[in-house]
């Protein structure tokens, strides 16, 4: 299993869509980054337990749709997405395939406030 140290390296990665490489990567915190899709994810769909974009600004509820594909995810946090009502919507709808999920974040605060 390789090892990288460094989160922002995992962010770097996801946004050069170089995920291929990381076929064995089982913990993704990509939170606060500057991703506009996450169409590159589904490679990580045997081995991604758990995924964070929390507070990733420019993601929207559309662009969560991918995710689906990533059936092995025990823990997803997608708070602080743009349209929250919408991301709730998408999670009812497209993401009833992750059938190992045990732990789903949709925060309704915004980002930066917490209480």
């Amino acid at each position: 299993m390789k090892h990288v140290p460094d989160a922002s390296l995992y962010r770097a990665a996801l946004e050069a869509g170089l995920l291929s490489s990381l076929t064995c990567l089982q913990s993704l915190d990509a939170s606060s980054c500057t991703l506009t899709s996450l169409e590159s994810l589904p490679v990580l769909s045997k081995s991604l337990r758990h995924l964070s974009v929390a507070n990733c600004s420019k993601l929207s509820a559309e662009s969560l749709v991918p995710l689906s594909a990533l059936t092995t995810l025990t823990s997803l946090d997608v708070s602080g997405i743009r349209n929250r009502v919408d991301v709730a919507a998408t999670a009812d709808e497209d993401l009833h395939r992750l059938s190992f999920l045990v732990n789903l974040q949709v925060s309704m605060h915004p980002p930066g406030r917490r209480s």
